[in-house]
């Protein structure tokens, strides 16, 4: 069984293991950016152009300029961007992606696992961090070597072996385990702590989850 979906009525098959809501949630999520162009198009729209003065503010208490000031400043800014302003400038957009995907997740989510987060939220990493992650990996890359292939080391995350030219990315643990990049990625945006040994990396305060819950949570009955 599964979902059908478009004109030829082709299939997207339920997974294989259970999952909860979330989990099927971002499932789904996952499924349809491989699927449907149209979907990964808006969706990466989303995260990119969405602005602060456009969305409501989950994770930030700062006041909001109006659209026509922010775009006249930002165009003044670029104006004046030189090499050390265009690194700043693309980890300022990073940081704003990465606050997006946490709106989005909390969209997908529905409102009874909102309501049980506000009890005991799940902290991931912030955006900052995520970013500084992200830009990190862009400017200088871990490929996995044959020395590391020959240690068998495993992604925990996927349990699989990290395999020749695999990108990974080191936990700033004292056990510096090791993961696929890509799997790292998508653990700090669910959890701030190492999949391993739990060591904690800079993460979103569990007050700012919960006001950010509250703030979607009151868009819904207003």
């Amino acid at each position: 069984g599964g979902i059908c979906y478009g004109k030829d009525l082709s299939w997207i098959h339920w997974p294989i293991v259970e999952m909860n809501e979330q989990n099927c949630a971002e499932w789904l999520h996952g499924k349809l950016m491989e699927i449907s162009d149209v979907y990964k198009k808006r969706y990466e729209e989303r995260l990119r152009y969405e602005r602060d003065d456009e969305i409501p503010s989950y994770f930030t208490d700062q006041p909001l300029e109006s659209g026509i000031t922010r775009r006249r400043r930002d165009r003044q800014q670029n104006l004046r961007i030189n090499e050390a302003t265009r690194n700043e400038y693309q980890l300022s957009q990073l940081i704003r992606e990465e606050n997006n995907i946490q709106r989005l997740k909390i969209e997908r989510q529905n409102i009874l696992e909102n309501i049980e987060n506000l009890r005991e939220p799940i902290c991931p990493a912030n955006a900052e961090y995520i970013a500084k992650f992200r830009v990190n990996h862009e400017r200088e890359r871990k490929l996995v070597d044959m020395d590391m292939v020959k240690k068998q080391i495993e992604c925990t995350l996927c349990q699989e072996d990290l395999k020749l030219n695999d990108s990974y990315a080191i936990w700033p643990c004292p056990g510096a385990h090791l993961f696929h990049y890509d799997c790292m990625l998508k653990s700090l945006r669910m959890r701030n702590t190492c999949p391993n040994c739990r060591h904690e990396v800079e993460g979103v305060p569990p007050a700012s989850m919960q006001a950010a819950l509250h703030r979607f949570l009151s868009r819904l009955f207003t």
